[in-house]
């Protein structure tokens, strides 16, 4: 059977789950690699979409409409003695070499992603979350409004390197969390086994534990796209994944005497 024909049946049947227990453990690994691949679907399309769309509106209010500056020994400098404040597509810039506006102001001015150029730091804000770096805590640099145009213009050609590179670095994390997930449900298992005192190893337990938790993931792999966000949505996946798994062993043969 095919790992995609599993992934049905594991849907709805968990008698056909309780005869997975036999199959080599090769296949559930790449099992849960399927399932951890589809999972993160709706957040890998959603990441490169924001990444994509802030870095081509960075690139486009920077080409149009950014004024000159220059940073050196840890301060900005600027032809302009009031703040200039640049707008676009829910991105917002301040350039501000004289410091007539707070950190609080900055963050109540920007509504929703922005940066600010201050005299003697940059303040990223992203709602109404600030972080600042001073230029000095990046050593003795000389920056220019055209070096941060040459920068954008180089981030924005990489996007096809970085995005897939983002991505699958999320997948190998979210695979390890996923088999980390499943071997203590695996343990679990055991304890489930003892009480309903079946004739299973580790071995079928983790075979069992894989299985069972497809319909959490999917479940709130749903959620994730639709962007709904449960309460204790952890503890819903444990507790599903649980039910499943007790409901897979107990479709297991008692033992012959």
């Amino acid at each position: 059977m095919s790992i995609f024909r599993q992934l049905v049946k594991s849907l709805y049947s968990t008698n056909d789950i309780a005869k997975f227990r036999f199959q080599g453990i090769g296949k559930t690994i790449l099992y849960v690699f399927l399932l951890t691949f589809i999972s993160i679907i709706p957040t890998a399309y959603f990441i490169a979409s924001d990444i994509s769309k802030g870095v081509n509106t960075v690139n486009e209010v920077f080409e149009s409409d950014l004024p000159s500056f220059y940073i050196e020994d840890g301060q900005l400098s600027t032809l302009d003695e009031e703040p200039i404040l640049i707008s676009k597509n829910d991105f917002s810039l301040i350039i501000d070499s004289r410091e007539n506006i707070s950190i609080i102001d900055t963050v109540n001015i920007i509504d929703g992603d922005g940066l600010a150029l201050l005299k003697n730091r940059a303040v990223y804000v992203s709602n109404d979350n600030e972080q600042s770096f001073y230029y000095s805590s990046f050593g003795d640099i000389s920056f220019s409004s055209d070096d941060m145009l040459n920068f954008i213009n180089t981030l924005d050609s990489l996007l096809i390197i970085i995005i897939p590179v983002f991505i699958l670095i999320m997948y190998i994390f979210s695979s390890g969390m996923k088999f980390l997930g499943i071997t203590l449900l695996a343990f679990i298992g055991l304890i489930i086994n003892s009480v309903l005192t079946k004739k299973i190893t580790y071995r079928h337990s983790w075979i069992l534990s894989a299985y069972s938790v497809t319909i959490p993931t999917l479940f709130f792999t749903l959620m994730d796209a639709f962007h709904i966000v449960l309460p204790a949505q952890f503890v819903l996946n444990v507790i599903i994944s649980v039910i499943i798994l007790s409901l897979a062993i107990q479709q297991i043969p008692n033992p012959k005497k």
